[in-house]
């Protein structure tokens, strides 16, 4: 059975919260350790056919929920790929405002060890195109992946405007609106509302606990065993000690006014492009 609806991004915009959310509905099917597994886009996993993803999801659940942040930046050939494999599939996209996502995405990266640059730094290494490498593209462009409007641009060209809902991250994770914000999301996939869910705020920036635990898992750690251990166990087990070795407190990482200048004049345009092509007011959320 094709998956029929995709959580497309962007990456540091609470897909992991609103997958994890939806995946407790008893009409979703959304496995935990598939999340962010990147068929149609890394190219290390395209050459595996659609039934190996498919090979996950044997359920006979309404929502069949495959989520990969980075479909939503590599939107000029991912569009039409997820197009070709599903043309009738839904899209959810989570937006935050793109300074902000910068941000939290280059502290993420700094904790899973993918980031030793300063963002001035990695922010000039992108201006200047010098990442070229999937992982790179990937991970540190910070500027562009807040480039919401031009992805989404691309996405309509192969997807009707009702077959996508948009959900805000300052909407989501707000407590007072987050009941409205689901119930839309209910509403898009068609499923009953009346349903409770446990709203845990996953996977933010915070600092590790233990270092050396930290340097083991983005290191060589479980990757070592990736030929040994079935995907779903190494995921799973990851997953467990990621969690298990983050502290409550945010990651401390220095972030200058020139950095944050910079920021602004790349990205500011897109609160105004981006509400426009979604016809919401962001503004207010994005200021």
């Amino acid at each position: 059975m094709k998956i029929n609806t995709f959580l497309i991004g962007a990456q540091k915009a609470g897909t992991t919260s609103l997958y994890d959310w939806l995946g407790q509905h008893d009409d979703v099917l959304a496995p935990d350790f598939i999340k962010d597994y990147h068929h149609f886009t890394a190219p290390s996993l395209q050459e595996k056919a659609d039934e190996y993803l498919e090979s996950f999801y044997k359920s006979k659940s309404k929502v069949l929920l495959h989520s990969a942040v980075n479909y939503l930046y590599f939107s000029e050939k991912c569009a039409e790929r997820l197009h070709n494999y599903n043309p009738d599939a839904k899209l959810l996209i989570c937006l935050r405002k793109p300074q902000d996502r910068a941000i939290s995405a280059y502290k993420y990266f700094v904790r899973s060890l993918r980031e030793t640059n300063s963002l001035a730094d990695s922010l000039s290494l992108e201006l200047s195109n010098s990442f070229t490498d999937y992982a790179s593209l990937s991970n540190r462009t910070y500027i562009s992946h807040g480039k919401y409007s031009s992805q989404i641009s691309d996405y309509l060209k192969y997807f009707p405007r009702n077959q996508i809902h948009f959900t805000i991250y300052e909407e989501l994770i707000n407590p007072d609106m987050r009941l409205s914000v689901m119930q839309e999301v209910y509403d898009f996939l068609q499923i009953n509302s009346n349903v409770d869910i446990n709203f845990k705020h996953l996977n933010k920036s915070s600092s590790p606990k233990s270092n050396i635990i930290n340097v083991l898992l983005r290191g060589r750690g479980i990757k070592m065993f990736k030929n040994l251990l079935p995907l779903k166990f190494r995921k799973n087990l990851s997953k467990k000690i990621e969690q298990l070795n983050l502290s409550n407190d945010e990651i401390s990482v220095y972030i200058s006014d020139e950095e944050l200048n910079l920021l602004d004049e790349y990205l500011n345009d897109e609160c105004e492009l981006t509400g426009d092509i979604i016809a919401k007011k962001l503004d207010f959320l994005w200021a």
